[in-house]
Protein backbone atom coordinates (compact mmCIF):
# COMPACT_ATOMS: atom_id res chain seq x y z
CA UNK A 1 0.00 0.00 0.00
CA UNK A 2 3.01 2.39 0.36
CA UNK A 3 3.51 2.17 -3.44
CA UNK A 4 -0.10 2.88 -4.12
CA UNK A 5 -0.01 5.82 -1.75
CA UNK A 6 3.28 6.93 -3.26
CA UNK A 7 1.86 7.15 -7.25
CA UNK A 8 -1.32 8.93 -5.73
CA UNK A 9 0.75 11.98 -3.79
CA UNK A 10 3.09 12.28 -7.10
CA UNK A 11 -0.06 11.98 -9.44
CA UNK A 12 -1.92 14.73 -7.31
CA UNK A 13 1.08 16.56 -7.28
CA UNK A 14 1.89 16.62 -11.40
CA UNK A 15 -1.81 17.19 -11.80
CA UNK A 16 -1.53 20.33 -9.06
CA UNK A 17 1.46 21.71 -11.06
CA UNK A 18 0.41 20.95 -14.65
CA UNK A 19 -3.23 22.83 -14.14
CA UNK A 20 -4.04 23.81 -10.29
CA UNK A 21 -1.63 26.59 -10.00
CA UNK A 22 -4.17 29.48 -10.45
CA UNK A 23 -1.86 32.25 -9.31
CA UNK A 24 0.66 31.50 -11.59
CA UNK A 25 -1.49 31.28 -14.73
CA UNK A 26 -3.31 34.79 -13.48
CA UNK A 27 0.02 36.47 -13.34
CA UNK A 28 0.67 35.09 -17.16
CA UNK A 29 -2.54 36.84 -18.22
CA UNK A 30 -2.22 39.71 -15.85
CA UNK A 31 0.95 40.29 -18.05
CA UNK A 32 -0.54 39.80 -21.59
CA UNK A 33 -3.30 42.20 -20.35
CA UNK A 34 -0.86 44.47 -19.49
CA UNK A 35 1.01 44.52 -23.45
CA UNK A 36 -1.89 44.74 -24.83
CA UNK A 37 -3.41 47.49 -23.38
CA UNK A 38 0.27 48.83 -23.85
CA UNK A 39 0.14 48.73 -27.50
CA UNK A 40 -3.77 49.49 -28.07
CA UNK A 41 -2.89 52.70 -26.07
CA UNK A 42 -0.03 53.59 -28.61
CA UNK A 43 -1.73 52.58 -31.46
CA UNK A 44 -4.81 55.09 -30.38
CA UNK A 45 -2.29 57.67 -29.78
CA UNK A 46 -0.63 57.31 -32.82
CA UNK A 47 -3.96 57.66 -34.58
CA UNK A 48 -4.68 60.93 -33.13
CA UNK A 49 -1.62 62.04 -33.94
CA UNK A 50 -1.99 61.16 -37.88
CA UNK A 51 -5.21 62.36 -38.12
CA UNK A 52 -4.31 66.17 -36.28
CA UNK A 53 -1.47 65.88 -38.71
CA UNK A 54 -3.72 64.92 -41.70
CA UNK A 55 -5.91 67.68 -41.00
CA UNK A 56 -2.91 70.87 -40.61
CA UNK A 57 -1.20 69.52 -44.01
CA UNK A 58 -4.92 69.64 -45.37
CA UNK A 59 -5.63 73.15 -43.98
CA UNK A 60 -1.83 74.53 -44.23
CA UNK A 61 -1.12 75.01 -41.37
CA UNK A 62 1.72 73.08 -41.15
CA UNK A 63 4.99 73.12 -43.44
CA UNK A 64 4.37 76.72 -44.41
CA UNK A 65 6.72 78.01 -47.31
CA UNK A 66 7.62 81.31 -47.57
CA UNK A 67 7.14 81.88 -51.36
CA UNK A 68 9.91 84.37 -53.29
CA UNK A 69 7.80 86.67 -56.03
CA UNK A 70 11.06 87.26 -57.73
CA UNK A 71 11.24 85.40 -61.06
CA UNK A 72 14.36 85.92 -63.41
CA UNK A 73 13.99 85.17 -67.26
CA UNK A 74 17.39 84.37 -69.26
CA UNK A 75 17.06 85.59 -72.55
CA UNK A 76 18.77 84.65 -75.31
CA UNK A 77 21.60 87.16 -76.11
CA UNK A 78 21.74 87.26 -80.17
CA UNK A 79 25.44 88.21 -80.22
CA UNK A 80 26.00 85.07 -78.41
CA UNK A 81 23.96 83.10 -81.10
CA UNK A 82 25.42 84.54 -84.22
CA UNK A 83 28.70 83.75 -82.96
CA UNK A 84 28.06 80.18 -82.78
CA UNK A 85 26.14 80.32 -85.90
CA UNK A 86 29.24 81.19 -87.63
CA UNK A 87 31.26 78.73 -85.89
CA UNK A 88 28.85 76.06 -86.96
CA UNK A 89 29.21 77.60 -90.80
CA UNK A 90 32.89 77.25 -90.39
CA UNK A 91 33.46 73.67 -89.46
CA UNK A 92 30.89 72.96 -91.83
CA UNK A 93 33.12 74.26 -94.75
CA UNK A 94 36.05 72.69 -93.10
CA UNK A 95 33.98 69.15 -92.81
CA UNK A 96 32.76 69.63 -96.20
CA UNK A 97 36.56 70.45 -97.90
CA UNK A 98 37.51 67.43 -96.45
CA UNK A 99 35.40 64.95 -97.38
CA UNK A 100 35.45 66.45 -101.09
CA UNK A 101 39.43 66.08 -101.78
CA UNK A 102 41.40 63.05 -101.59
CA UNK A 103 43.41 62.74 -98.67
CA UNK A 104 47.43 63.61 -98.88
CA UNK A 105 49.19 60.47 -97.63
CA UNK A 106 48.18 57.82 -99.71
CA UNK A 107 47.37 54.49 -98.26
CA UNK A 108 50.55 52.16 -97.12
CA UNK A 109 48.64 48.86 -97.88
CA UNK A 110 49.00 49.77 -102.02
Amino acid sequence: MDIEMTKQKVKSRLFSIAFGDKHLRSKIYYHWNIILAVFIGLNLLLLVFSWYLFLQINEGGIFLVEKENTVQIDTIDRNMLNELIKSFDEKKVIFEGRTVSAPRLSDPSL
